[in-house]
């Protein structure tokens, strides 16, 4: 795939400055108002207006920095400002998906949003991707290009996302990384994972957290998705240019023999369907998939189980099953809460489509206390590590509704101490009419998450 982005990636560093340095007197917060005002626009949809206002403000403020940055966005390619498609959640906590277009003009920046749109309701009716739409945040990032097209067979055309043709045999689109990452950068806050729509282009490719499609594809879309986001290879056998040794992946297999298959635990587990079965990575011989076919990853329109395993795994490596709590968790013994009689604790699960998350509370002697792990938000949640065993089943508590679940602490029936209030919440990933869990394999227990209070009885 061509880079021709070190352009592009030094004027973007050298125009985004800290907002701090840049309104140190009444001309530049002047100027930074008229920017927040473009801005505004475009997340309202007035793209026409931001583009005149950027123009405006470029004429009158030309030597502050606010003046450069809008004169960088009205250029004939460049990115205009984002909005929302759908918001369920805080960044710190979904998966952050990121719509952007390449081949689209400014008159097309309608168009453009039509189709994420579009995108999002194939996320929203998918079986998987449904199940857990609420886990996800739905953005636009708005990109201006020059030309319509895409680059290949001795054309080069200027577009924001240099679209180009990735595949000699099959014609397939494809996106500048670079270029992508480059205006992933612009917007406030993203995960690094991005739908990119070429205008002009067919079919799509897929890989390191941008799946490129042409046009509306609604198909192409989540099998490139699950090459961007989980990481998964084709399952088709359909040659489709060169891709060098066969390589295991998470559902594709060098080997046929089911002992080390990477998914034998489903081999083990005896789901139907799951074996080992020759035709994978764009070739007939040397690799192998979990299943006969159907699957999103060869031609299919729904994820086998291996792919499917693989998809909520990563959801779960951003998304913390706990979406808030209170009060405040205490992980330190000395500034225990101190509770006489009574203290409510309560914690906000997720929640998924069809299913509910499991929720049990712990009350805990000072003996047994365990070190919980850091509830603190992490983009990759992978590094958090398995937690603590506790005994028996724990509390259920009382469900509010919303995902809220309330446990209240009687402190009657225990001994003056301290004791540590401890909530776990799992996800069994067993949908509405699923006979087997959709994660059989959660090593690291991304599916789990805790809160823990420390409380001290005080003598009566």
């Amino acid at each position: 795939m061509p880079h021709r982005t070190a352009p592009l990636l030094a004027a973007l560093a050298a125009l985004c400055l800290p907002p701090a340095a840049l309104a140190q007197n009444p001309v530049d917060r002047k100027a930074e108002a008229e920017f927040r005002r473009a801005e505004k626009a475009v997340a309202d949809s007035k793209y026409t207006a931001a583009h005149q206002i950027y123009r405006d403000l470029a004429a009158r403020y030309p030597q502050s920095a606010w003046g450069k940055m809008a004169a960088f966005r009205t250029r004939p390619t460049a990115y205009l400002g984002q909005g929302d498609l759908l918001r369920h959640g805080p960044s710190n906590n979904r998966v952050d998906v990121v719509f952007m277009g390449d081949g689209f003009g400014l008159d097309d920046q309608n168009e453009f949003e039509d189709v994420a749109r579009a995108g999002v309701d194939v996320f929203k009716n998918h079986k998987l991707l449904g199940e857990y739409f609420s886990y996800h945040n739905f953005l636009r990032a708005n990109l201006v290009s020059k030309d319509q097209g895409v680059s290949g067979y001795g054309r080069v055309k200027d577009t924001a996302l240099g679209g180009f043709i990735a595949g000699q045999v099959q014609g397939q689109v494809g996106v500048d990384q670079g270029k992508a990452e480059a205006m992933l950068h612009q917007l406030d806050e993203h995960d690094g994972y991005a739908v990119a729509i070429v205008k002009a282009g067919s079919m799509g490719t897929g890989g390191g957290g941008i799946a490129a499609i042409g046009g509306r594809a609604d198909d192409t879309m989540v099998h490139e998705w699950g090459h961007a986001f989980a990481g998964l290879s084709d399952e088709y056998s359909t040659f489709t240019g060169h891709r060098g040794a066969a390589r295991n992946g998470r559902n594709v297999s060098t080997t046929d023999d089911l002992t080390k298959v990477p998914w034998r635990h489903f081999v083990e587990a005896g789901v139907p369907g799951v074996g080992a079965y020759r035709g994978a990575d764009g070739r007939i011989k040397g690799a192998w998939k979990p299943t006969s076919g159907n699957c999103t990853m060869e031609n299919g329109v729904q994820f086998c189980p291996v792919c499917r395993e693989q998809f909520v795994l990563q959801i779960y490596r951003r998304v913390d099953p706990i979406e808030a709590e209170k009060p405040e968790p205490v992980r330190d013994k000395a500034r225990a809460l101190r509770v006489a009689g009574t203290a409510d604790f309560e914690v906000t699960a997720m929640q998924p489509k069809t299913h509910q998350l499991d929720v049990r509370w712990h009350v805990l002697p000072e003996a047994a206390g365990i070190v919980p792990a850091d509830p603190a938000r992490r983009k990759d949640r992978n590094q958090r590590g398995a937690l603590a065993p506790i005994q028996g089943k724990g509390d259920p508590g009382g469900y509010l509704g919303g995902g809220r679940t309330k446990f209240r602490l009687f402190t009657r029936n225990l001994e003056p101490g301290k004791y540590q209030v401890v909530c776990r919440v799992r996800d069994d990933a067993k949908p509405s009419g699923q006979q087997w869990p959709w994660v059989l394999k959660d090593d690291k227990q991304l599916l789990q998450s805790e809160r823990a209070w420390w409380i001290e009885v005080p003598a009566r």
